[in-house]
């Protein structure tokens, strides 16, 4: 009789921790859903859009902009079948577009693409860095002159020195996509914070990289002697 008084009491007593236990269970999760929903309605509100799948994270980033910088050619398809301009021209908080994101892995034909729906190929982030800017520092001739084509200023200042893709390239020794600007209207008499032009910026870089193969010095000395021909021209 004793023992059976006892196992009824444990059970009641497991009972009453499994049910104490299951309520908490579902106040958690409740909560955990209101907070959810909470944060859902914080970022929507501050997007203003509530309909927009786009944006994939409070910093503004999107779905667009992985796919971009993975290089992922079908994503950016199946995304742009949905997406506005307005989407495709959206920006982080630190104003990266999915444009800016194409630069880096070097894909003409996403960037064409994206300049095709629209991107803003005069885009700037918050240091105020261009798509042509950034690509005019990775030596991307094919993409800077795709830039260009959707009108691209090639004469763009970036940054507190104040430099423009000319300046950048000839700083950092991109023959072709200095060459390239020249030929497609930068200006080489522009000058920079510190109040040095491009011409300078490759003199700069010809005088620390001499020790290359003697081609490739040639082809720096002839970005110099342009550049230089650029300073004397009236315009």
């Amino acid at each position: 009789m004793f023992d059976g008084y006892t196992a009824i009491l444990a059970l009641f007593s497991l009972v009453a921790i499994v049910s104490f236990f299951l309520l908490r269970v579902s106040r958690s999760m409740d909560l955990r859903e209101k907070e959810n929903d909470d944060c859902k309605m914080v970022f929507f509100w501050r997007f203003r859009r509530q309909d927009d799948f786009f944006v994939v994270d409070a910093t503004g980033k999107t779905i667009l902009m992985q796919a971009v910088a993975q290089g992922f050619a079908e994503g950016i398809d199946h995304v742009l079948v949905k997406a506005s301009v307005e989407a495709v021209n959206s920006a982080t908080d630190d104003g990266t577009t999915a444009l800016h994101c194409a630069i880096a892995p070097g894909n003409p034909a996403i960037v064409a693409r994206l300049l095709d729906f629209g991107a803003q190929p005069n885009a700037a982030d918050h240091d105020g860095r261009t798509p042509l800017w950034l690509a005019a520092h990775k030596e991307d001739g094919r993409i800077a002159a795709l830039l260009l084509d959707y009108k691209a200023d090639p004469n763009c200042r970036v940054g507190k020195n104040r430099l423009t893709p000319l300046m950048v390239a000839a700083k950092n020794g991109r023959i072709e996509v200095a060459n390239l600007l020249l030929d497609r209207g930068a200006n080489p008499r522009l000058v920079s914070g510190d109040g040095r032009t491009a011409a300078h910026f490759a003199r700069e870089y010809f005088k620390e990289n001499m020790g290359g193969q003697g081609a490739h010095n040639q082809k720096l000395a002839r970005m110099v002697l342009r550049l230089e021909a650029g300073l004397k021209k009236k315009g």
